[in-house]
């Protein structure tokens, strides 16, 4: 992530659309909101309705009817609290991160294009059709200035990161710069030669970058915007949308009514990257929004085509055309539709609990982390809401991490050893002092030992007295315990002398230490 370049995502990971039934319909997405967090992503479209897609593995998670009218502009709270959204009559609602609605405005006369909020939450800013912003007192939801200076449409505004600036442009082709706390026109900027319908701040604030009808993108600096820095002219179509990277202030990405997508750097006028409407997997009509992962390393775009595309990084070899990871599924068709997000994790093999994952592994593959039943617990023993009884990792020397009902032990928090000075397991033969019975016959496995074999035909062993794992048979007499009164080996029939348990071991009341 050091390198802008190396975080341009070409590359389809999936295709999302909604399932055409009596309750979602196929219809054009106008706009896309990840939550902060990056667990979830909430889609809004021309009926009104918001889908919420896994932010994770692209799943369906529900569908629900907002608006009475196409929903144009969404926007999440810093804080990842609420989300604000604006429909196509001019209502502003505000919705929980459970999606329950908690207020509703009648914001403007005509659709709301835009939505944002101040750096600390507590104000909101609206441009509509009306020819207006409006600045809102969130909490209360109170209209405290209605700013007027745009002559048309207005079709994009957004709040400066860190400072009362508002950035707007409109359909009167003009860019505006305004003072938040007044509602004072600073700057007017001739920037293009027809409707500006894209603009965003760079993550420091310092530049800014607009987008319209006349097939160009530019970037000013706030300290000088009598002329443009660098006018990127890659676009044959009208550019639609803009999306800063949220780690890299010089990378940025935009789309246009044709369907292409082009990623740039604020230093060259040439784009990074390019993907025409023409290319396998693209989109074949206009892109409405585009928005990066809180991460960066993923990139979706909404579109006139009634889709959802997820872009990802390339790996290191791979060209542009990389074929995708998943295949487009309808919404309802993959994962459940319902329940909570750890119920799908328990579906795929689970993590183990109830609750929602964000420690998944990404690197899984045939044979690697996560594959099989019991999900990504390679090296661990599971008891309970897992899946079974997993192998060990083939990782570094050490006793392998204990897990006990579905939750991972704290890093750095083993297992007892199964005796003083037993070291880590390592790879190879038996150890020493294996042997009797004839060439290559195993003595017995001590007390609450079991061995295993992988598919592979590989074998590991698991006690069950400490709950560890290991690629190596135990030493005879590691790990038994003393067995209670009554329970012992006949007369004659005990273990060698020094091979027993040390001194001290006994079984707690009730049995095994589970």
């Amino acid at each position: 992530m050091e390198n802008p370049e190396s975080c341009v995502a070409t590359k389809l990971v999936d295709t999302v659309l909604n399932k055409n039934n009596q309750y979602s319909h196929r219809c054009p997405v106008f706009t896309i909101s990840w939550m902060p967090d990056g667990r979830g992503l909430v889609a809004g479209n021309s009926q009104g309705e918001f889908t919420l897609w896994d932010g994770y593995e692209f799943n369906f998670l529900t569908i629900w009817q907002g608006h009475d009218q196409a929903v144009q502009s969404t926007t999440w709270s810093h804080h990842g609290e609420f989300m604000v959204s604006g429909d196509k009559t001019g209502i502003i609602k505000y919705w929980m991160v459970n999606m329950n609605e908690v207020k509703k405005i009648q914001g403007h006369k005509d659709a709301i294009r835009a939505l944002s909020f101040s750096p600390s939450d507590l104000k909101l800013v609206s441009g509509g059709d009306d020819c207006n912003l409006k600045l809102w007192d969130f909490e209360t939801g109170r209209e405290e200035r209605a700013i007027k200076g745009h002559h048309w449409d207005v079709k994009c505004a957004e709040w400066h990161p860190t400072k009362p600036l508002i950035l707007s442009g409109g359909k009167d082709h003009k860019v505006k710069l305004w003072d938040a706390r007044s509602g004072t026109c600073l700057d007017t900027i001739h920037a293009h030669k027809n409707t500006v319908r894209a603009c965003r701040w760079t993550i420091n604030g310092n530049m800014f970058v607009t987008a319209g009808r006349d097939q160009k993108i530019k970037l000013y600096d706030l300290r000088r915007t009598a002329e443009a820095l660098v006018t990127f002219a890659g676009h044959k179509a009208e550019v639609t949308a803009l999306a800063m990277h949220p780690q890299h202030e010089t990378l940025f990405a935009s789309g246009d009514f044709a369907g292409a997508v082009s990623y740039w750097s604020t230093n060259s006028e040439n784009p990074v990257a390019h993907r025409s409407a023409s290319e396998h997997d693209s989109h074949t009509a206009c892109i409405w929004a585009l928005e990066w992962h809180p991460l960066g390393h993923l990139l979706c775009s909404a579109s006139n085509d009634h889709t959802c595309k997820f872009w990802s990084r390339n790996r290191p070899g791979e060209g542009i055309g990389a074929p995708p990871v998943l295949a487009s599924t309808p919404a309802g068709e993959r994962g459940r539709g319902g329940g909570s997000w750890g119920d799908r994790e328990r579906d795929r093999g689970g993590y183990g609990g109830g609750s929602y994952s964000r420690g998944r592994d990404d690197r899984s593959g045939p044979g690697g982390p996560g594959s099989g039943p019991g999900g990504p617990l390679g090296g661990r023993y599971m008891e309970g809401g897992g899946g079974g009884r997993m192998p060990p990792a083939r990782g570094p020397p050490g006793p392998p991490p204990f897990v006990s009902g579905g939750m991972h032990a704290p890093p750095g928090m083993h297992p007892p050893t199964a005796h003083p000075g037993m070291g880590p397991p390592q790879m190879g033969g038996a150890p020493p002092g294996w042997g009797g019975g004839g060439p290559g016959a195993e003595p017995p496995l001590p007390p609450g030992w079991e061995k295993f074999t992988t598919p592979e035909g590989k074998h590991y062993w698991v006690d069950h007295n400490n709950k560890t794992t290991s690629w190596t048979p135990p030493a005879p007499g590691v790990g038994a315990h003393a067995p209670p009164p009554g329970h012992g080996p006949p007369p004659g029939h005990g273990p060698p002398p020094g091979h027993g348990p040390p001194p001290g071991w006994m079984p707690p009341p009730g049995g095994r230490p589970f």
